[in-house]
């Protein structure tokens, strides 16, 4: 492979590694693909924004009444820069029997390891903001989750529509004991419709609620606080994350389709044959990527929330 074969093909299957992550990731639909233009550097991204007046009086004598459009820029640093390198020996990949070789390593890794970060990641900070915007539902006292399913997901549902109005398209994401709740009562689970839904280039399948599409999410990717692992060159510190101690169950999460923007930026990956990696005979993959996730000012009040502690 040369060099200019490498280059570009190394090219090709980062795009084709981050068409992968989009596809996959529950929260993939939200990619703004616009925001790459926009970059100030590498890790900031300007968020324009615009505030109007309303409408005054017109006057015959003096004419229309004065307002104003501010307009203006919201810079957002990228908050994750994550990345990974590792090696497979020449003789393990040959014994493998893996055709496609390291690609297909790659591809598995971000399967397993990319998707629930970007995942987790997002949904928990979309949970912050419903939290910090006193945007939380809750149980009603006495009752259980089978019993009051429809009451909080009809309550969560109304505390966006009351901010972003009864036109928005909206998603829900919801938790396996919050699936099973809902797809276990006769009464909501009839009245639940299988609808298209745009996610990226793709159109899946959902179930839909009042119009609310439904997306259920593994729970490993619902909690409301994670620790994120920086790894280590030598390999003690396995990397990936996990919830903290004192995070809480996502069971319910209700935004716009278009409540917010996961802006990632992957750099190129690269992929050394063993006579191009100097430091053993070895295959070696990189892997990195910046992201973030961004609610615009406007948006803020559509997010809302039901979390929970586990009980145990």
């Amino acid at each position: 492979m040369s060099i200019l074969n490498s280059f570009e093909y190394n090219h090709t299957l980062a795009g084709e590694l981050d068409k992968k992550a989009v596809q996959e990731a529950v929260t993939g639909f939200l990619v703004d693909p616009n925001m790459k233009a926009k970059f100030i550097g590498t890790k900031t991204v300007m968020i324009p924004y615009s505030d109007t007046h309303g409408l005054g009086d017109y006057d015959r004598h003096t004419g229309y009444a004065k307002g104003a459009v501010h307009i203006g820029n919201d810079p957002f640093t990228l908050e994750m820069d994550r990345g990974i390198s590792f090696q497979i020996d020449r003789q393990d990949m040959d014994e493998s029997g893996v055709k496609e070789g390291m690609p297909a390593y790659m591809s598995k890794f971000v399967s397993e390891h990319v998707v629930p970060e970007v995942d987790a990641y997002v949904l928990s900070k979309l949970a912050g903001v419903a939290k910090d915007n006193d945007n939380l539902v809750s149980l009603p006292e006495g009752s259980t989750l089978a019993d009051a399913v429809l009451k909080v997901f009809t309550e969560a549902v109304g505390k966006v529509q009351r901010k972003v109005g009864f036109r928005k398209e909206l998603v829900a994401f919801v938790d396996w004991d919050f699936w099973s709740a809902l797809n276990n009562s006769p009464d909501i689970s009839r009245v639940m419709v299988a609808s298209n839904f745009k996610h990226g280039d793709l159109n899946i399948t959902v179930k839909k609620l009042n119009g609310v599409a439904i997306i259920p999410v593994e729970d490993d990717r619902m909690k409301t606080s994670y620790v994120f692992h920086p790894a280590s060159p030598d390999g003690s510190d396995q990397g990936g994350f996990e919830p903290m101690e004192n995070a809480e169950n996502i069971g319910l999460l209700v935004m716009p389709k278009d409540g917010a923007s996961l802006i990632k930026k992957t750099e190129d990956t690269r992929i050394f044959t063993p006579q191009q990696n100097l430091n053993a005979d070895a295959w070696k993959g990189d892997y990195r990527i910046y992201y973030g996730v961004v609610v615009r000012r406007s948006q803020i009040p559509g997010i809302s929330a039901y979390t929970y502690k586990t009980n145990n």
